[in-house]
């Protein structure tokens, strides 16, 4: 708090100073080309933050590339877990700070067609998950 009244008095003493000798009217002048010239660099950092933050997308040829990163969810500050689309193929990553590790190749999700509904779909869906467990628990051994 004390600084910023200290500040703020060194800023109006020397106008004061120019006030108390009589060219009030030179100071005005000074003043808004000041206040302009300090809003068109606000404005213009604004600009530029506004820009960085929305990505400036200068390279569309990064977006067709092979390998697309479907979604990340971080657990830690700095372990997260990555699913990544790599040519067709489903990948869940593990991501820590000193290495990248795969954890699990997952099957892609059966595309829905577009005339069913989602009960539809949920149904075989649930059919195919049931097929699969069924030959998998067939080809164990019986205790």
């Amino acid at each position: 708090m004390k600084q910023a009244i200290c500040f703020l008095l060194l800023l109006f003493l020397p106008a004061t100073a120019a006030a108390g000798s009589g060219s009030q009217t030179d100071l005005l002048p000074a003043t808004l080309k000041l206040v302009g010239s300090m809003g068109i660099v606000l404005g213009i950092i604004l600009v530029f933050y506004y820009l960085s933050r929305k990505g400036l997308n200068l390279l569309p040829a990064g977006k067709a590339g092979a390998i697309k990163v479907v979604e990340m969810r971080y657990l830690m500050p700095k372990k997260a877990l990555c699913l990544v689309n790599v040519r067709g193929r489903e990948l869940l990553l593990g991501i820590g700070t000193e290495r990248i590790e795969l954890i699990a190749e997952l099957d892609l999700p059966p595309t829905s067609a577009p005339g069913r509904s989602f009960e539809t779909n949920l149904h075989a869906s649930l059919a195919a998950a049931d097929q699969t467990t069924t030959a998998s628990s067939s080809l164990r051994p019986a205790p």
